[in-house]
């Protein structure tokens, strides 16, 4: 016998009798289950955040609840679990679950409900003719969701396109709104002002005072 299935044999000989084990019992009832328990409420690999209501309840085919083992670590220590339970402090858990037959199933995932800061530098900070370049640091990876996000260039983006530090480069004085969304579907927004580039030369026009070293010219630019 292979397939899955909650199977009963009975005993007889061959008048029909039926044969009765040392229990008094004429059949016996056995189970093949080759499938693992059930977790529904996440996701493995999963992130979940303000939004999200993290319950997990676990089913199997043919253990009841009381039989099924589970396992929950929060960020690598063990916590107190059971089949209904919501979660809701942020941190990554594995819940491994395993019912009486030993098949077992496990799955990662992260609650995430922290705000999304921001911090922004440039790399010149002072009058300059220069193009300037804007670091973007945030606290956690995210992606930039903004009609504008092709003038931002991600830095050491993970699988998923998520990162934590972009670059803009600025080649004039202007402010840049911009918004975000982390991998938990946490959002925010955001902006920043460049005004310190000046590409514009000086211009001298006649019978204004001129800088030294320089001819009262009609006009010197």
């Amino acid at each position: 016998m292979t397939e899955e299935g909650r199977y009963t044999v009975v005993a007889s000989d061959i008048a029909g009798n039926e044969l009765k084990n040392s229990s008094g019992k004429a059949s016996i009832t056995f189970i093949i289950d080759r499938t693992a328990p059930t977790i529904t409420g996440a996701e493995n690999n999963g992130y979940y955040g303000k939004n999200d209501k993290v319950k997990i309840t676990l089913k199997d085919n043919y253990s009841n609840i009381k039989d099924i083992k589970a396992t929950l670590k929060k960020d690598g220590t063990k916590v107190s679990f059971a089949s209904g339970d919501t979660l809701t402090e942020n941190g990554t858990y594995t819940l491994t679950v395993t019912d009486k037959a030993g098949n077992k199933k496990e799955i990662t995932f992260t609650i995430d409900k922290e705000d999304i800061t921001v911090n922004t530098t440039q790399d010149i900070d002072t009058i300059t003719s220069n193009d300037v370049t804007v670091t973007v640091t945030f606290n956690k990876p995210v992606k930039i969701t903004s009609e504008n996000a092709n003038i931002f260039t991600a830095l050491n983006a993970n699988e998923a396109g998520y990162a934590s530090e972009f670059t803009v480069l600025m080649t004039e004085n202007g402010t840049v709104d911009f918004a975000f969304i982390d991998q938990a579907n946490n959002t925010g927004t955001s902006s920043f002002t460049v005004g310190n580039i000046d590409k514009t030369a000086p211009t001298f026009v006649k019978g204004e005072t001129t800088p030294a070293g320089l001819t009262n010219a009609e006009e010197v630019t």
